[in-house]
């Protein structure tokens, strides 16, 4: 397991998390975002101690003292000797080095299990390059140039809000969602004929849950969710899951092939509804979030020109940068 991404400014250190947020380099559970995440807050910046309160599996660590000590067999031969998950540490470019070093080592026909963050293909990928085995070809696949745009954000990240502010400035049309549409079906109908009809006459819009964590209507749709039925701890799922329904509605009224969607829970819930099981790169609008070529089950959605990202990726005028994207 590799959660770390240097290049992203996620950093691992003797198991503990650490990631950047306005240039300033937080320990996990006192990140100005990740420790207030109204989902999952991290409470606990030690990650085997965290994943070890979900699993009766060891949670082995492999520290920067390793990788700077111990040759890429040394290491396969001591995850070897241990039962259950092995959890790396990456805080540069030479710990990346050696863990692809382990992964080309550990190379087989055989399936292996990896799980983490996108630090994981960085290091798969440089590796293949070092050895030569990419096949370079000429990018085939461009973004088109679009003419509108619309945006779902379901992230409470202060990046996020500063890029909700800066695409209101450049032009976009925000709405936020009341919460009173979580409970309504009439009401959100109602909303998202009027999104659609934005789309049409206005051509640049993004309908959002809440503009930072500090955001009132946090705590009213939290109280609106609980007394209508919906468990404190379900409540993450349940907007969620209302998001990617209504963006599939949305994209049902409007002909459209340009979409971003902000937040990393709200990008799983929406590209499950559009059925989309394969993405390819067409432009790198920002490390860690790119507009992407979707492949879809749905003739609708198939060739969607979509962009996702988690709420702390992106750059303030990420939206605008999207929406830009195959104009030049």
């Amino acid at each position: 397991m590799l959660v770390a991404a240097p290049n992203l400014g996620r950093y691992t250190i003797f198991g503990n998390h650490f990631a950047v947020f306005n240039d300033e380099v937080y320990r996990l559970d006192t990140h100005p975002v990740m420790s207030k995440h109204p989902v999952t807050p991290m409470n606990e910046a030690d990650l085997a101690k965290h994943l070890q309160e979900q699993t009766n599996q060891k949670v082995t660590k492999v520290t920067v003292r390793d990788l700077e000590t111990k040759t890429a067999t040394e290491m396969i031969q001591q995850e070897e000797k241990s039962i259950g998950m092995t959890l790396f540490d990456a805080m540069n470019d030479t710990h990346m080095k050696k863990f692809s070093e382990i992964l080309w080592e550990k190379r087989s026909d055989q399936a292996q299990f990896l799980v983490g963050s996108s630090g994981i293909e960085y290091a798969i990928g440089d590796m293949m390059q070092h050895k030569n085995k990419l096949d370079h070809i000429d990018r085939v696949v461009k973004p088109s140039k679009a003419d509108k745009l619309f945006a779902v954000s379901g992230s409470v990240s202060e990046v996020t809000k500063m890029q909700l502010d800066a695409a209101e400035e450049a032009g976009f049309h925000l709405e936020q969602i009341p919460y009173e549409l979580y409970t309504d079906e009439a009401k959100a109908r109602q909303f998202l004929e009027t999104i659609a009809q934005q789309i049409e006459e206005k051509k640049r819009v993004v309908i959002y849950t809440a503009k930072g964590a500090d955001d009132p209507i946090i705590a009213d749709t939290k109280k609106h969710l609980i007394e209508n039925g919906v468990p404190k701890d379900q409540i993450g799922i349940y907007i969620g899951e209302k998001l990617g329904i209504w963006t599939k509605q949305v994209l049902d009224k409007v002909d459209i092939r340009r979409v971003i969607i902000s937040g990393g829970d709200t990008s799983g819930f929406v590209t499950s509804n559009l059925d989309i099981y394969g993405l390819e790169v067409l432009d790198s609008i920002a490390p860690g979030a790119p507009l992407c070529l979707a492949y879809s089950e749905s003739t609708k959605y198939d060739g969607l020109e979509i962009a996702l990202k988690s709420g702390q990726l992106g750059g303030p005028t990420f939206f605008n940068k999207v929406f830009q994207s195959g104009s030049n």
